[in-house]
């Protein structure tokens, strides 16, 4: 079923036009994918930023090397984020399921037989049809790691991402590929309207290593998947400790959570900032460093401080610093009207929402929780309005019928900016009780809030360099002025 699927597939891409992919015509089935995937993304995520280094952004055929830690989740993003259509390539498994073997034809992806599911050989037909598509100027989405993982580093690279550039170029005369190291991190997986960035590393021009590739292919490829596995360590998440990591991050977060540009306190930042945090610290010794030991207690005191006056959620960052009146005025008139919409909007959804909620209790991989809702969403909510509209239009008539199915879609994205607004709101005022019940605590929260930022910064701008930095992280680590967001 495979091979038929992608025999289809590759008699569709004769028709494909040429050229680079943010500016190539998409099929009308491809648009609705991606405005699909746009428009989930938007609703499972409260933001997703895209970081990318200069020079990132390049016409002409690429590969995108993506680590893998969110199931769907991740391809989901990089279609609705990247340029064009990417074509992306799964484990064959997947196209035992029919739903999945369904969505994977129409989206155009191609399969590929790990050594632990079956015969290798089979990816022959695959990588003709990846050197077809590079030929047209297309996009590739490949996971190097070969698997999905949670841990707190990338997993070791797998070579099929080299093997498919260079056999591209040597053997499909591609000209101009590269490969783009790309990087999905997320504040929280399993949550709904968290954060994620995805952080976009420079390309790799392949055609430095076709020559090597010529007098020894087994060489180049090696050489050229350390080279993968160098760039999306620049933009990956790569402490080696799971604890190390939650204090870096930790750090991170609270160096920026004060800021009083709104775009300095984007998490895309939070995490360009961590993974030069994270850089500095295994150059100053690591966990077993001075600084780290430093930098850990510092944010033992703050943490002790805000469950001083109230915060016992683990990982609480509120901001402490009030915002401007102008900015509480606005917030309360978009709260005020909003309301009605936003109420209108929970009474037809939420029926599919505990739906969702109750699901996703039930998945218990983190990286699996936001395909589950994704899939269940774009699944149950057309069924959800497309019943109250035939209930309305038999009830009120077909006119008021077709305005009580707006209310769904609507009020569910009402409800969506309401609850934010009124998040933000909630938080105001209990900053205002403290400042008025407990202003002691409170200075002494922003005052330790203050010693981990000039610890963030002295560690980011001056690390020791009396220790060699590890192999992994030998690309040089970005900094905050590199980046765009």
């Amino acid at each position: 079923m495979a091979q038929d699927t992608l025999a289809a597939r590759q008699e569709h891409d004769q028709q494909v036009p040429v050229g680079p992919p943010h500016r190539r015509r998409l099929s009308v089935v491809h648009r609705l994918l991606k405005g699909w995937a746009q428009l989930a993304v938007a609703i499972i995520y409260r933001r997703v930023d895209v970081v990318q280094t200069a020079g990132a952004a390049a016409d002409g055929p690429a590969i995108l090397a993506v680590n893998h830690t969110n199931a769907l989740g991740d391809p989901v993003i990089i279609l609705a984020k990247t340029p064009g259509f990417p074509r992306f390539l799964a484990a064959a498994s997947w196209w035992k399921f029919a739903p999945a073997r369904w969505l994977f034809g129409l989206a155009g992806v191609l399969p590929v037989h790990r050594r632990r599911d079956g015969d290798t050989q089979q990816n022959s037909s695959s990588f003709h049809a990846c050197h077809d598509a590079l030929a047209r100027g297309a996009r590739i989405s490949i996971h190097p790691e070969g698997e999905m993982h949670q841990g707190p580093a990338l997993l070791p690279i797998r070579t099929g991402a080299a093997r498919i550039a260079l056999s591209a170029v040597v053997d499909a005369g591609v000209h101009d590929l590269t490969i783009v190291p790309h990087a999905l991190v997320y504040a929280d997986r399993a949550r709904f309207r968290s954060a994620a960035a995805v952080n976009v590393g420079a390309p790799i021009p392949v055609h430095e290593w076709t020559d090597r590739y010529r007098a020894d292919p087994e060489a180049a490829v090696r050489g050229l998947t350390d080279a993968i596995a160098e760039g999306m360590a620049a933009v990956a998440t790569t402490y080696p400790s799971v604890d190390g990591a939650r204090v870096v991050d930790r750090a991170a977060a609270l160096a920026v959570a004060d800021s009083p540009d709104p775009a300095a306190r984007t998490f895309g930042v939070q995490h360009a900032l961590a993974r030069a945090l994270g850089n500095a610290v295994l150059v100053a010794g690591g966990e077993s460093s001075c600084r780290f030991r430093e930098l850990e207690a510092a944010i033992a005191k703050h943490d002790d401080d805000l469950r001083s006056i109230g915060l016992t959620r683990v990982g609480a960052q509120p901001r402490l610093e009030s915002p401007l009146p102008a900015a509480r005025r606005r917030n309360a008139l978009e709260l005020a009207t909003l309301t009605p919409v936003a109420a209108a909007g929970l009474v037809t959804n939420l029926p599919v929402a505990l739906t969702i909620a109750g699901a996703g209790r039930l998945v218990r991989s983190e990286g699996w929780k936001a395909t589950v809702n994704g899939v269940l969403g774009s699944a149950l909510l057309p069924i959800a309005w497309t019943l109250e509209t035939i209930w309305a239009c038999r009830r009120l008539g077909r006119r008021r019928g077709i305005g009580v199915a707006l209310i769904g879609p609507i009020g569910g994205w009402a409800l969506l900016a309401w609850h934010a607004r009124w998040l933000r709101w909630r938080r105001d005022s209990w900053r205002d009780a403290m400042e008025t019940s407990q202003p002691g605590a409170m200075a002494a929260a922003r005052a330790s809030r203050a010693i981990v930022k000039e610890l963030v910064e002295q560690l980011v701008e001056h690390p020791a360099t009396s220790m060699t930095r590890p192999a992994v992280l030998v690309a040089t680590p970005l900094q905050l002025s590199e980046l765009s967001v």
